[in-house]
């Protein structure tokens, strides 16, 4: 079990720069948590593997651009529930994500089913960082238990290219292990150990590499493998920041390699050099080591590729180009996986993105969400390019419902600030997966609070709405369009709650017009509207509000 560790308040000073010079206060090691399902109403039930097992089956749609056939039923049909009953994270992943067809804002797995990412991430949860040598080791089951305890499907697997974060004196700074590359030396690097020989990769970085990332397949996770890191090479990302040097520990400055390698061609201290195409031999070291990463991980159904975290603004040649070297490489391959860019740091530009051939993207922002997706894109909202360590479950619900998958940077500590946005991205989870995704685009015009994803073509008709807190009970209430939906269809009604993640019924309604609703609570809440929907469990106190609903839906049909 992981302790809390002192020797990590280093480790968030320098981390806090390498997240876009955020700042925030400690780094504890996590406690042990307890196993088990965040409650979205329904009963769970323990599993051989840890995980919490729905008592309801989930929904979903195929894509028909996907020839892998779905679980039938004894006649032979389609195995489909479009209920919004609760639902966990699979057992295991299904087949490499690829790009829906039919809703290109959203990933598919192999049976077509959409999958909506969201979850969080940490800094060393493939690589150990610390003071000492060798570092302290996360306990990584330990993370993946905080992972499924919450409910969520993804995370960064973070990368580091350097082995030491150096600092004016060699005895200080950071150390990052285990390293890609071997090192035999002779000769010693300016870290004090052996350098870097760069024709010999380090078995253990890539058998850790394809042993994290199994594990986290069979817990259900997606893992976005992250290859290079623009805060390995850059001396200094901000003017204002100062502090310990990572591309003094690199394996590509020419003090740190037996191969004449040197990644600082202007001699200014700082290696952004060799995130550009500046440097054939460096090009082709990058190469190697990406075909090694695939060869590793290929034969996983959960990976992504991103292929780097803030590099700067003049790699943007160089990440298309590793987006095209990477799609070619794994084409001769049993898997073809996403291929992901995150907006370059300080001054990016999400235009390329958006114009990029990557599969998906993580754009720059603010926690305000940008306008609706289109589709164009696949869109990882993570807060590292929004705003660093930061978010609540009001941005989570909203850029959900603006057609994003949320990400959030987490700290990975015990502080109660961040446990809400936690939860309620494993909730965002929940629903999504109890929604025609195929179907559910983001229309904020059908509900005056300005969020809303809906499938209005039916025939399952359903309406997501983000309802914030009102102040005065005389505040406006929440008002959806339902005029998409014809006058003879009745439209159950569920109002989430964002602390526990349960839901109460509300009044069934009919579609055909612009309906207000009045919320149970004046606090934050989201408004599910569905036709062929299923009332989840509500808590024990509303048993008698569910029945005499339910009564009253009967009597109106």
């Amino acid at each position: 079990m992981a302790t809390r560790r002192k020797s990590f308040f280093f480790l968030v000073l320098v981390l806090a720069a390498a997240v876009g010079g955020i700042g925030f206060s400690r780094w504890v090691a996590p406690t042990a948590r307890q196993l088990g399902q965040t409650d979205l109403g329904g009963e769970s039930k323990p599993t051989t593997d840890g995980l919490a097992q729905s008592s309801l089956t989930s929904g979903g749609q195929r894509d028909p651009e996907i020839l892998e056939t779905m679980p039938t039923t004894a006649n032979g049909s389609e195995s489909r529930d479009k209920t919004f009953g609760p639902h966990v994270n699979r057992s295991a992943t299904f087949g490499p994500l690829r790009v829906s067809r039919e809703n290109p804002r959203y990933f598919a797995d192999a049976s077509g089913k959409i999958v909506v990412l969201a979850g969080s991430h940490t800094w060393t949860v493939l690589q150990d960082i610390g003071d000492e040598n060798p570092p302290s080791a996360l306990d990584y089951q330990e993370f993946l238990d905080f992972l499924t305890t919450h409910g969520h499907n993804f995370f960064r697997l973070w990368v580091w290219e350097q082995a030491r974060w150096i600092s004016s004196d060699p005895r200080d700074g950071l150390r990052f292990a285990p390293p890609i590359f071997q090192r035999p030396g002779p000769g010693m690097a300016l870290d004090g150990f052996p350098k870097f020989d760069l024709t010999q990769f380090n078995d253990s970085f890539f058998d850790r590499l394809a042993s994290r990332t199994e594990q986290a397949a069979q817990r259900g996770i997606y893992v976005s493998v992250m290859l290079f890191n623009g805060w390995s090479v850059a001396k200094v990302k901000n003017p204002t920041q100062r502090g310990p040097n990572p591309w003094k520990g690199h394996p590509f400055h020419r003090q740190n390699n037996i191969n004449g390698i040197d990644g600082d061609q202007d001699l200014d201290d700082s290696g952004e050099e060799s995130h550009e195409l500046v440097v054939a031999e460096i090009t082709e070291l990058q190469d190697a080591y990406v075909r090694k990463v695939i060869d590793t991980v290929n034969h996983l159904d959960n990976v992504l590729y991103e292929i780097s975290n803030e590099s700067h603004n003049a790699s943007a040649q160089w990440q298309s180009r590793m987006v095209a070297y990477i799609r070619s490489h794994q084409s001769g391959k049993p898997n073809q996986h996403p291929i992901g860019m995150t907006v370059e740091y300080p001054d990016g530009s999400n235009s390329r993105l958006f114009e990029s051939t990557a599969d998906w993207i993580s754009p720059k922002g603010s926690l305000d969400p940008r306008p609706p997706s289109d589709g164009s894109k696949v869109i990882l909202a993570d807060t590292d390019h929004l705003c660093g360590v930061c978010g609540d479950r009001s941005w989570a619900w909203r850029s959900f419902l603006a057609g994003e998958n949320p990400i959030f940077m987490d700290p990975y500590d015990d502080e109660p600030i961040w446990q809400s946005l936690r939860s309620n991205l494993g909730f965002i989870l929940q629903v999504s997966r109890r929604l025609n995704m195929v179907q559910s685009v983001p229309k904020p015009q059908l509900a005056n609070t300005g969020s809303c994803l809906a499938d209005t073509i039916g025939p399952a008709y359903s309406y997501v709405v983000h309802v914030p807190r009102r102040r005065r009970w005389f505040s406006k209430r929440p008002a959806v369009d339902l005029k998409d939906v014809p006058s003879s269809v009745l439209l159950s009604v569920e109002w989430l709650d964002l602390d526990t993640g349960r839901s109460s019924p509300g009044e069934s309604v009919p579609g055909g017009s612009v309906t207000e609703f009045e919320p149970p609570t004046r606090d934050e809440t989201v408004l599910l509207i569905g036709s062929d929907l299923s009332l989840v469990t509500p808590r024990p106190e509303n048993e008698a509000q569910e029945g005499s609903t339910a009564s009253r839906r009967s009597q109106m049909r």
